[in-house]
């Protein structure tokens, strides 16, 4: 019961990071919610390196770009991501502004839900104190 938590916390927090954005920006299509992607698709990737509950990770370990949760959590945390954005994108709820200018906005989220999986994939490793 333990490893089926700590495997579906991860994408269960993304999928209701997704929700609330979902939520909000179809009650205030006029607001765009700039960084929700980025948190929603960064999610998945922080909580499977970190699940709750658990001792605190060895630092001195570093993932490897092979490894299934860096895969998993790059490709699910766009995945719902991108997915809300364009929910939103046929809903014609992202009727506010961007932060880039004359850039879309539609594109501007996908981006940041691309910085968001690169963010939650992205094996981060601490200095350890040599003493």
């Amino acid at each position: 019961m333990d490893s089926f938590r700590t495997a579906m916390f991860p994408p269960l927090a993304s999928l209701a990071a997704a929700g609330l954005w979902l939520v909000l920006a179809w009650r205030s299509p006029t607001l765009t919610h700039h960084f929700a992607p980025l948190i929603a698709a960064a999610l998945w990737g922080i909580i499977a390196r970190n699940p709750p509950g658990a001792a605190q990770p060895d630092r001195s370990e570093r993932l490897t770009p092979e490894s299934s949760v860096i895969r998993s959590s790059f490709v699910g945390g766009f995945a719902i991501a991108a997915a809300t954005t364009l929910i939103l994108l046929v809903a014609d709820k992202l009727q506010g502004p961007g932060l880039y200018g004359n850039f879309p906005v539609p594109a501007e989220l996908f981006l940041h839900a691309l910085g968001g999986a690169v963010i939650g994939s992205r094996a981060w490793t601490l200095a350890r104190n040599p003493s």
